[in-house]
């Protein structure tokens, strides 16, 4: 075991111990500063303190009195999203946040010993945490639905923290190999290493090329509540603590991980939160290729950040690693599966066919140039006509570009879909769902036409 901790990110606030404040200390706090009065609940977490007061008024809300490495900044960041999504996007079942009778939403406490904390509070969401298996059937596509809900939401948000370095973020995931020597087993230490191995050679060349805005990054069964009456039914969205500016996608293989531990089918329940999310957003060839990794990733990430910090932490060592062994035994399964094949799932499941390398799916020009204009002026005849006197080779598109047998592109500023790019996946997922449901002519009745020819003539004069 190393004699000394690393050094850990966003100023030690995972090595700082949570606040202390007694039941009596909070009620004064929530009294003087938010005009609150009633009973006290103590509620779990990780870094913070939290507590529900049930008022006298019979209102309730959520006290959080922040670690004291947090940086109010950051608090700032996390309120102004909820404010953003609720009013993006009211249907997303958010807490609201309360302000001070001293008119701000966040305000600054101190401990016994002189410490400053920051306090906010936030409506209370009713609901229940999902009860048996968190990861059960009928959360599989709501919760892929509202994760991409959320981040279309946070879209357009943006904020001067939003970037700051949080060790959940995945995107950071090469600075957990500091952490290897608190894995002190053989096999588990080679099992996250083999991971941590993978990310840096075929996760990390890709991040700069990704879409990335600010996203929740823990939705998860542990942050979300859902009906009494219907398991599948999401009626909160809570602890925006790891919320940060990353690829869009790492927050769909944050999710994902958690939900595969004690799974029979892992593969069916990520399909289904895949799904979920793309009919929202629909993901990118480039995000597909790497979603495997960053599960395996996440599930990483949760092993080695428990075991350094429950060394930190003693005295919450249930908390900090109470999924432990889940987590190493969803890892050692999500390993043994091909990821070329769970890939290709993936893609099937947005729509997709998996698009092969350049170099692989070009193949050199199997045929020359005059061999296929031959074959072609045979089969198709003089009135389907080339353009140039050296027709182009193209073998594949993507944007704004054109690229032909040799690998060689070409700026397409002529074909029809200047407007929205060669193979958009958009488009691409409109064309794919429609052929799905329904393909053929107008003879027979069908609203859609309609939709189009209402929304062309709509616009002439």
């Amino acid at each position: 075991m190393p004699k000394k901790n690393p050094p850990a990110y966003q100023d030690d606030i995972l090595v700082a111990p949570a606040p202390n404040f007694s039941v009596e200390q909070v009620l004064q706090i929530a009294s003087d500063l938010f005009g609150l009065t009633g009973e006290l609940s103590p509620l779990d977490s990780e870094r913070d303190q939290n507590f529900r007061i049930d008022t006298d008024s019979g209102k309730q809300f959520v006290i959080k009195i922040a670690n004291r490495a947090e940086d109010p900044e950051i608090i700032d960041l996390q309120l102004k999203a909820i404010a953003h999504i609720a009013m993006v996007d009211p249907q997303i079942p958010v807490p609201k946040v309360l302000m001070s009778l001293n008119g701000f939403a966040i305000e600054e406490i101190q401990d016994d010993d002189g410490t400053k904390h920051h306090v906010r509070v936030l409506s209370y969401l009713k609901g229940v945490t999902p009860r048996d298996d968190p990861a059960h059937i009928d959360l599989h596509k709501p919760i892929g639905t509202c994760l991409a809900q959320i981040a279309l939401s946070l879209r357009g948000f943006s904020h001067p923290k939003a970037g700051y370095d949080l060790l959940w973020d995945l995107k950071h995931s090469s600075k957990l190999r500091q952490y290897l020597p608190y894995i002190t087993d053989t096999h588990n230490n080679e099992l996250v290493s083999y991971f941590l191995d993978r990310f840096d050679k075929l996760v990390l060349p890709q991040i700069p090329k990704l879409r990335a805005q600010v996203v929740h990054n823990d939705i998860s069964p542990d942050n979300i509540l859902v009906a009494e009456d219907d398991s599948g039914k999401i009626v909160g969205v809570i602890d925006f603590g790891d919320l940060i500016h990353t690829l869009l996608v790492v927050d769909l293989g944050t999710t994902i991980a958690p939900m595969l531990r004690g799974q029979k089918d892992p593969i069916g329940l990520a399909l289904k939160i895949i799904k979920g999310y793309n009919e929202i957003i629909p993901l990118e060839a480039a995000e597909l290729r790497i979603l495997y990794d960053l599960i395996a990733m996440r599930l990483t990430m949760l092993i080695m950040i428990a075991a350094w910090r429950v060394t930190i932490h003693p005295e919450n060592h249930e908390y900090i690693t109470g999924n432990m062994g889940l987590n190493y035994d969803a890892l050692e399964k999500w390993r043994a599966l091909d990821p070329d094949e769970i890939t290709s799932k993936f893609f099937r499941a947005c729509g997709l066919w998996e698009k092969e390398d350049k170099t692989n799916e070009i193949k050199g020009d199997i045929e020359n140039r005059q061999s296929i204009m031959k074959r072609r002026e045979n089969l198709l005849g003089p009135n389907a006509y080339l353009f140039y006197d050296r027709p182009l080779h193209i073998v594949h598109s993507e944007g704004v570009w054109l690229y032909d047998a040799d690998g060689k592109r070409y700026l397409d500023a002529y074909n029809n879909v200047s407007h929205v790019g060669h193979c958009h996946p958009h488009v691409v997922n409109a064309i794919n769902k429609q052929a799905r449901k329904l393909n053929t002519s107008t003879r027979y009745l069908h609203e859609n036409i309609l939709h189009l020819a209402e929304g062309i003539t709509n616009r002439l004069p």
